[in-house]
């Protein structure tokens, strides 16, 4: 597992993941972590990173483990998101 060789090719096939600069951690079956360092172009008003980066970051997770696991006869697409901050 090569975690800078798999977040560029990542980034490179979903564009907005590579704006934000999306870093893939560690990744398994089962499990996917990612991070996002705070950059100018992905915070909020008060500095901070954007509620739909962290949005992001967390559909980029889960993309990532469904397309791993779904087989490729088929296509994942998702219908909704929810997501709430605290």
């Amino acid at each position: 597992f090569q975690p800078m060789a798999l977040s560029y090719v990542f980034n490179s096939m979903v564009k907005l993941a590579g704006t934000a600069g999306i870093r893939i951690e560690s990744l398994t079956h089962t499990n996917a972590r990612v991070s996002l360092q705070n950059k100018k172009k992905i915070q909020n008003h008060i500095g901070g990173l954007h509620a739909c980066s962290m949005a992001l970051a967390a559909e980029s997770a889960t993309g990532i483990l469904i397309g791993m696991n779904v087989r490729d006869t088929h296509l994942p697409l998702i219908k909704s998101m929810k997501v709430d901050f605290v």
